[in-house]
């Protein structure tokens, strides 16, 4: 609804209105931003909820709302990656090197060593 309200201002105002639109997605962040801390505050700290539980409910959340972005914006995630194949496959990647060192680094019992040695370890060649 929002999108289409949106839409017919920015036609109807003509383009000296459609080039100061910008700043309408700006006021997306801030959003974010509120929603993200105000449910972490929410069901980590009235809720009490541990961990595990509680990445459900936020996962769940922050996905509304960037379903609700996309709609309202009119953007195709499946395009964005697809156009930017280069950029998300290594987000990926360092995503996962991270996830790996990081979870390494809180188990105490895991062989530590630089993050290149999740990829060698298999063939010995890494020493801590």
């Amino acid at each position: 609804m929002s999108a289409l309200i949106f839409a017919s201002f920015v036609q109807a105002s003509g383009d000296l209105q459609a080039l100061g639109a910008w700043w309408v997605y700006l006021l997306w962040i801030p959003a974010a931003a509120l929603l993200g801390f105000a449910s972490a505050g929410i069901f980590a700290g009235l809720l009490h909820l541990p961990r595990r539980i509680f990445l459900i409910p936020y996962v769940a959340v922050v996905s509304l709302a960037l379903y609700i972005f996309m709609n309202w914006s009119d953007l195709s995630l499946i395009e964005l990656l697809q156009h930017n194949w280069f950029g998300s496959r290594g987000a990926a990647l360092v995503g996962c090197l991270w996830f790996a060192t990081s979870s390494r680094s809180l188990n105490p019992g895991a062989p530590q060593g630089p993050p290149w040695c999740l990829i060698c370890s298999g063939a010995g060649s890494c020493t801590a």
